[in-house]
């Protein structure tokens, strides 16, 4: 875990990271979305992000326990499934955005 920190320490500056709440979303998603398609894991590529930004929140997730993770042929590590606490947090996020819509909308 030391030397996984250290060599992300390196590649990224942490702290201009921020969470995004988009793009773990977006990482859920894709995960949901190829689920049990027999594969060592999710290659994570949305649209818009860095590499170094995927990362940081594929890692924050790992480190909340919310996916479990394998390493790629780069030696990055992508999501393999969604555990039970990262459903539960994944349907936080949902049901946020969803309240967020309809405020936006003026319907709540």
């Amino acid at each position: 875990m030391k030397k996984l920190l250290n060599k992300f320490k390196k590649s990224v500056e942490l702290s201009a990271m921020q969470k995004n709440e988009f793009l773990l979303s977006d990482i859920f998603m894709e995960v949901e979305e190829h689920k049990y398609q027999h594969q060592d894991f999710v290659n994570i590529k949305p649209k818009g992000y860095s590499k170094d930004e995927i990362d940081y929140h594929i890692f924050l997730l790992k480190d909340a326990g919310f996916i479990t993770v394998a390493e790629n042929e780069e030696g990055r590590e992508m999501p393999v499934l969604i555990t039970w606490k990262g459903q539960l947090y994944y349907d936080s996020l949902k049901a946020g955005f969803m309240d967020w819509v309809l405020k936006l909308l003026q319907l709540k």
